[in-house]
């Protein structure tokens, strides 16, 4: 009875697409592996659709995410990130683009892949929420959460506080997706902290303290291991670094090697224990509740997004600015669209020239930058992992 809802299902989607798009479209499923459908959709209007659907409950099936080259600065491609997956986390089996993430076109080349919003790869935390963030579960779960900052505080030794970020560029230097006075870089942002000059503290371990990797909503003490006042400091495996420009440096209290310094990374109760996450925008479903408008048709552009329900979760990439193949969509199209394979909840990321996707070892959509692929601060995938058959992952 549940298999014939299912195709009953499909059948509606079917028609209502054709409906929407235009009749004579095409439209091909194969089964990658169990629990993972592949779906290729290409309308005359144009329009080509590309869907990946996971069935939810697979043992033998993650979601997780990934960084160009392991590291915050610099980009890769999709499918170079999906090639340099360790064995032992898994085998990729598909890939898709996600946050925004500095270009170097208007801001600052020395910061090109810092994020804008959150990422946290298995269990660590690499860089502080945007506007809405993707996450999963220490249970595989999906969730979606929309408007959460960050609440990352910085107290002095003299009991004085204030905010900071992880792994962006200071307010010193131009950006595209954002910066802070102060910031926190981790040994996961990249062999230096890449600034010009500021005030630079070099932190260890204080004794008893939480440590590196990075997790969100726990608290840190730093010993003060030495101060760097000419910029670009290296990082290292145990070491921190905390920038503040040379604005704010002048207002702050005296600081000495030895002292030490505590910061937080609270976002929210949720986020503890978080495993994964991705930033993006704009939502596009919440809950079941639409956030966005019908959308402008000169809006049309190659489109990234992940959706998801209580069983299954879908990655789409839309093809777009490719006359003759496909339009791409606006934010009212895609909301549509993720709402017809029946996601309750939805979240656009990076596109255009960015949207890609690697599937099984090849790329299957069109991505519409003149050169192919191009290269990105970090991806979403699905990775066939090993199972532990005695119950344990």
């Amino acid at each position: 009875m549940q298999s014939k809802t299912k195709l009953t299902a499909l059948v509606v989607l079917t028609i209502m697409t054709a409906l929407e798009w235009g009749i004579g479209g095409e439209i091909s499923t194969r089964t990658v592996r169990p629990g993972i459908e592949y779906r290729h959709e290409q309308y005359p209007d144009p329009l080509s659709i590309h869907i990946v659907k996971m069935e939810l409950g697979h043992k033998e099936l993650a979601v997780v995410t990934s960084l160009a080259n392991g590291t915050v600065f610099g980009r890769q491609t999709v499918s170079g990130q999906a090639k340099a997956v360790r064995r032992k986390l898994g085998q990729p089996i598909v890939a898709v683009n996600g946050d925004y993430f500095e270009m170097g076109w208007s801001g600052d080349s020395r910061y090109r892949g810092t994020l804008e919003g959150i990422h946290i790869q298995n269990g660590e935390l690499v860089h502080g929420p945007g506007h809405s963030s993707f996450w999963v579960d220490g249970k595989g779960r999906p969730h979606l959460t929309v408007g959460e900052g960050s609440q990352f505080r910085v107290t002095w030794p003299d009991g004085s506080e204030a905010g900071y970020r992880i792994n962006c560029s200071t307010t010193a230097d131009k950006t595209e997706v954002g910066s802070s006075d102060i910031v926190l870089f981790t040994p996961s942002f990249g062999t230096s902290t890449h600034t010009k000059g500021g005030l630079e503290l070099v932190l260890a371990a204080a004794p008893d303290s939480e440590w590196l990797p990075l997790r969100a909503n726990l608290s840190y003490t730093g010993s003060i291991r030495s101060i760097n006042r000419k910029g670009d400091t290296p990082l290292s495996p145990k070491t921190m670094v905390l920038s503040v420009v040379t604005q704010v440096a002048e207002d702050l209290p005296p600081l000495r090697p030895g002292d030490h310094v505590t910061f937080s990374t609270s976002i929210s109760p949720q986020f503890a224990g978080v495993r994964q996450a991705v930033g993006g925008g704009p939502p596009l479903i919440q809950n079941g509740k639409r956030l966005v408008g019908e959308g402008n048709k000169k809006n049309r552009h190659p489109r990234t997004v992940i959706g998801f329900n209580e069983t299954e979760l879908f990655l789409v990439v839309v093809d777009g600015r490719q006359p003759g193949l496909s339009r791409g969509m606006n934010y009212g199209e895609l909301a549509d669209l993720m709402d017809r394979l029946g996601c309750t909840n939805a979240l656009n990321m990076d596109g255009g020239g960015s949207s890609t996707m690697w599937l099984d070892g090849a790329l299957v959509n069109s991505p519409s930058g003149r050169m192919g692929q191009r290269s990105v601060g970090n991806a979403v995938m699905i990775l066939g992992r090993l199972v532990d058959r005695s119950g344990a992952n």
